[in-house]
């Protein structure tokens, strides 16, 4: 490798800088355009605009509210999102992918966002189809995200927001591979923080 290295360090350094200059247009050009809608607006069809991608035959984010909206990530291990009388209400959801107006995405914060020790998560070995054995337990911390809030037919960052997740309840069983959990972001405080740009008039 090292014989390679010394042959070939004009052909490494071109190539690095080609890709230095890549990244660099990338980040000034801004989101790839796609002309097209995804077929759906549930699962994943919406998240490549959390990667960057803008379909630009979105509905625009204009006028009054309610701006359909597709939320992605900050989900917690357990059922309590389920349990949270404070949803988001249905106008919040696109009938149809021409309606998608926003795009939420959350990422937790690594380091300072991985926070407290708030619950022990019993760990489970599963023995048959039936029947698990619980083999120890997985901490769940209480962890902060990054929520983006993005225009899906511009890709243009809306807002941002930081949320310390609230839902700190365990799986029913937690997997044995599992090293540890992370508290989520329950839909109520989805709905306190993005509610007056989804409700209310487009900025």
């Amino acid at each position: 490798m090292a014989e390679f290295a010394r042959r070939n360090r004009w052909l490494l350094l071109a190539v690095t800088a080609a890709l230095t200059v890549a990244a660099a247009w990338h980040a000034t050009a801004g989101p790839d355009r796609v002309d097209w809608l995804p077929l759906r607006t549930i699962g994943q069809d919406w998240y490549p605009v959390c990667e960057g991608t803008a379909f630009t035959r979105a509905a625009p984010y204009r006028g009054d509210g309610p701006h359909p909206i597709v939320i992605y990530g900050g989900g917690g291990p357990g059922d309590g999102a389920s349990a949270d009388p404070g949803k988001p209400p249905a106008a919040w959801r696109p009938t149809a992918p021409g309606r998608v107006q926003l795009v939420s995405c959350a990422e937790p914060l690594d380091g300072t966002g991985l926070g407290e020790e708030v619950a022990r998560c019993p760990r489970y070995s599963r023995l048959s189809v039936f029947e698990r054995s619980q083999i120890g337990t997985i901490t769940l911390h209480r962890s902060r995200y990054l929520v983006r809030l993005l225009e899906a037919r511009t890709g243009r960052e809306v807002r941002r927001f930081e949320i310390t997740g609230a839902d700190e309840v365990c799986p029913l069983y937690a997997q044995e591979q599992a090293i540890l959990y992370r508290s989520g972001i329950l839909p109520s405080q989805y709905r306190a923080a993005l509610a007056p740009y989804v409700e209310g008039p487009a900025p």
